[in-house]
Order: structure tokens, then sequence, then C-alpha cells
């Protein structure tokens, strides 16, 4: 189990990824599926999500997205935790079950 962070748009917005990618200093890398037309980016790295949390605490998210984005953030603290115990992965997994849901 590990976090990651992304943004999909269609394959024809990939510029815009690629223009988040370079604000965000290349911690990211861009993937597409031809099958879909999707164009996505993605951060695998938890000593990168220091930089996300800190530029959309500084610049909030709104509505369903700051509501996921806060879920996220949770998840990202709990596996910063040493080490991961049974305990901390099940907090994890239950709100990772939160996400995309309005509660």
């Amino acid at each position: 189990m590990k976090p990651w962070a992304s943004i999909g748009l269609n394959n024809r917005e990939k510029f815009l990824l690629i223009k988040i990618n370079n604000f965000f200093c290349g911690i990211g890398s861009i993937y597409e599926t031809s099958t879909n037309n999707l164009a996505e980016w993605k951060v695998f790295k938890l000593a990168n999500f220091n930089l996300l949390i800190e530029h959309f605490n500084s610049y909030p998210l709104k509505g369903f997205k700051g509501h996921n984005f806060a879920i996220w953030c949770k998840t990202i603290v709990l596996f910063n935790t040493e080490p991961l115990t049974p305990e901390i992965i099940i907090q994890i997994k239950e709100l990772k079950n939160k996400l995309n849901k309005w509660e």
C-alpha cells in the first residue's frame, strides 16, 4: 500500500500537466493512455507530498476537491508514522474508503 497524488485530464490537455509538473519542480511524472484518451500527472514519493500539502494549504481547494484533499492529508500523516502498525493500516484503509464520498 503506497500513497500517490494525481491529476487526470484529456490527452489534448497534456500541456497543462507539463506546466503543473514544472510548477512543482518536476516532482511527478506524466503518463498517457490511448485507450481512454487520458493524460495523468502522478506523484508517488512520500517526501514530495509536503510540497503539495504546503501549496494547497496556502491556496485551499474548495468543495468536494477540498474534502478529498483533507482526507488525503490525514492518510499522508499516517503513512509518515513509523512503523506502520496493523492499527495504522486499518486507519489508512478507513480514510481511503471515505474518499470520493460526501459524509
